[in-house]
């Protein structure tokens, strides 16, 4: 295996020296901005105590000024960057900052800075056959290994938003390369209390293709059904049988009815997408609020529909925005499939998934009739192409 080259971005603080004797650890090459060549003794002494002759470079501080002169200082020693680390990514006062290292010491970023450094890596890390960056949200307390509270990051509902539409923002940006994004929340696990843990589990997913890849077709997958009536829900039930055989992960977004139908023919059947592994399959039966029609006397009502629907749109907003940001946006999906879903469809055409849709309506736009069978009864086709 080719040495593997990682980059720490941040603070500077005690989680960013862990991260780095954990991937020093590993035999990966750390590389720290910094004007400091005695940052590292501490961590270059720790490992060798061990037996394990680091790898660390120490270069030019971070600035967006100088950028570009740090990438051809990567380029020229190494020619590729593997693993880029944004450490520290903060809500501050609406808007995510990073420090980043500066000659002058830490400087605070906006958090379209922290894309914007990022995206300048680019060249470099599609140089490598598998790169990824991982970008850490929140912070550790300076003098303990205990964990800092995350404060503002997570106090509100509109704090939510704000941080998953950055991640959003962030994926879309890297959506056309082989580049694997990655998130970490400080905090977010009741279970991880201290610096080290931490580290932990950032360096496994900074590390995971290069030490573990996977042996696995396991694949996960979005799979949004329009929940009215259960003739949708009948024909995905099959679609989902056949997924479970392939041992892939399947989050199904539905509602009304189908949702019902749905989680009493999966739900105790198979584990749930978070406690499998690959190569096993998993699905969450997940309920939204979809829209509903109405019916006066067996006819379809189109203004009773619209009233019903403005009723409850507050619902609807609310569990849908929950399900969106809770269940898929950390989560990943690598590909969606439709059936006659526009949840589903609109998660993938804002995270640039390929969309395979699965339903009978679309013949109306997609079906192409053959000329013979057009001029047999020209009446019965000429709505259609």
């Amino acid at each position: 295996m080719s040495l593997i080259i990682a980059l720490i971005i941040g603070t500077g603080q005690e989680l960013d020296d862990e991260i780095a004797y954990q991937l020093g650890k590993q035999g990966v090459c750390v590389l720290f901005c910094s004007n400091n060549e005695n940052k590292l003794e501490r961590i270059i002494k720790k490992l060798r105590d061990e037996n394990i002759e680091a790898k660390f470079t120490v270069l030019d501080a971070v600035d967006l000024q100088t950028i570009d002169k740090l990438i051809e200082q990567i380029d020229e020693q190494f020619e590729k960057l593997d693993i880029l680390i944004n450490a520290g990514i903060l809500l501050n006062h609406g808007q995510f900052k990073i420090s980043i290292r500066s000659r002058q010491g830490f400087e605070a970023k906006e958090f379209f800075d922290t894309l914007t450094v990022s995206q300048a890596f680019i060249p470099l890390l599609k140089k490598s056959a598998s790169s990824c960056v991982v970008n850490v949200y929140g912070e550790m307390s300076d003098h303990s290994s205990r964990l800092k509270a995350l404060g503002e990051l997570f106090h509100d509902c509109s704090s939510k938003i704000a941080l998953h539409k950055f991640i959003d923002q962030f994926n879309k940006q890297f959506c056309n390369t082989n580049i694997k994004i990655s998130s970490v929340t400080l905090g977010d696990d009741k279970n991880v209390q201290t610096i080290q843990e931490e580290a932990s589990r950032i360096v496994q997913l900074a590390t995971l293709d290069f030490f573990e890849p996977s042996k696995t077709k396991t694949m996960r997958i979005l799979y949004g059904i329009v929940g009215e009536g259960l003739g949708h829900a009948t024909r995905s039930k099959v679609t989902l049988e056949m997924l479970m055989q392939e041992q892939h992960h399947v989050k199904a977004v539905v509602s009304n009815r189908a949702y019902k139908f749905l989680h009493d023919s999966f739900s105790n059947r198979f584990p749930r997408c978070a406690a499998a592994n690959d190569g096993e399959a998993a699905i969450d039966i997940i309920e939204i609020e979809g829209l509903t029609m109405q019916f006066v006397d067996n006819v379809f009502d189109e203004k009773a529909s619209v009233l019903h629907t403005m009723q409850r749109m507050p619902n609807i907003l609310n569990k849908s925005i929950g399900a969106y940001y809770q269940n898929l946006v950390f989560w990943k999906p690598r590909a969606v499939i439709s059936d006659f879903d526009s949840f589903a469809y609109i998660f993938a055409k804002s995270h640039g998934l390929p969309i395979l849709s699965i339903d009978n309506q679309h013949v109306v736009k997609r079906c192409l009739i053959p000329e013979e069978a057009r001029e047999s009864n020209p009446k019965a086709f000429n709505t259609y192409k």
